[in-house]
């Protein structure tokens, strides 16, 4: 007895290292047996017909094995919309469709068909007189983004002028200018091209002058005239201009700028805007 109590954290020492000991053996022996086992399955799965039941081949249950160990993300969003539901209108034939996309109604089914420019040109009609120093000639104004007091397409207005004459007030650039005959290039009786001088708002001359010859006349772009169609009903807004106002299911858009390569649309309920490519017509008129 007086051994064991001099002795006995030797003697637990002791009998700890041999459980460890037993511990080591154990899972040598199981770690074995364990790639013995893995060792037959693998080879069941090489050789035909080797694949368990409810599997047809040795690939398809890897492949299953592959997938049960890293499944796919769960979609809250997407094509199923299951949790964001979407908005359904009813076309005036009575058919309903959804709004999945956001181009299938509203300014986003909105399509540009064709686009044709409104120029103001300047274009030499003809000479009149009888000697080199009596000559008058006259020119056609046209604005062609300009309207007359019934709302139609204003039409070309003649002009005449001998060399110094003037020619009256008319746009260029973002202003509007006094325009003079100052040249009459060539034979006075058969010129071939014009200048004209210009002189501002305060009668002060500028800098600019407008060239062009008989053959080419001046032309500059002001605006441009837009055909749209709204696919949904079927509907076609023809020659379109800036300023003007379209209804797509009773909601009313104004036109408010068009370019060589956009449109932009300004929602009159809440003034948000809309830019739609020109890129998507199906034509350009010249």
């Amino acid at each position: 007895m007086g051994f064991i109590k001099r002795h006995y954290e030797k003697i637990l020492l002791s009998l700890v290292l041999l459980g460890l000991a037993a511990a080591a053996a154990w899972l040598t022996v199981k770690v074995g047996a364990v790639k013995k086992e893995l060792g037959e399955e693998k080879q069941k799965l090489n050789l035909p017909g080797g694949a368990p039941e409810n599997f047809t081949s040795a690939q398809e249950l890897v492949q299953t094995l592959t997938l049960v160990s890293n499944p796919p993300p769960v979609e809250l969003d997407g094509p199923h919309l299951l949790f964001n539901p979407v908005l359904w209108k009813q076309r005036p034939d009575g058919t309903i469709f959804p709004i999945r996309t956001g181009s299938e109604a509203g300014v986003g089914a909105l399509k540009v068909t064709a686009v044709k420019p409104l120029s103001f040109t300047i274009k030499f009609d003809k000479a009149s007189g009888s000697s080199p120093d009596r000559m008058r000639y006259a020119f056609d104004f046209h604005e062609q983004d300009a309207v007359d007091n019934r709302g139609r397409p204003a039409k070309p207005k003649k002009k005449y002028a001998s060399v110094g004459g003037k020619l009256g007030d008319w746009p260029f650039g973002e202003a509007t200018v006094a325009m003079e005959l100052k040249e009459a290039q060539g034979d006075p009786l058969a010129p071939t091209g014009f200048v004209f001088g210009l002189k501002d708002a305060d009668g002060q001359d500028m800098t600019e002058t407008i060239s062009f010859t008989v053959d080419a006349p001046y032309e500059e772009v002001r605006q441009h005239l837009i055909d749209l169609q709204y696919e949904p009903t079927n509907t076609d807004f023809k020659d379109q201009r800036e300023g003007d106002k379209i209804t797509l299911d009773g909601e009313s858009y104004n036109i408010v700028a068009i370019s060589e390569v956009q449109i932009v649309l300004s929602a009159e309920r809440n003034r948000k805007r809309y830019v739609i490519p020109i890129e998507s017509a199906s034509g350009t008129v010249p």
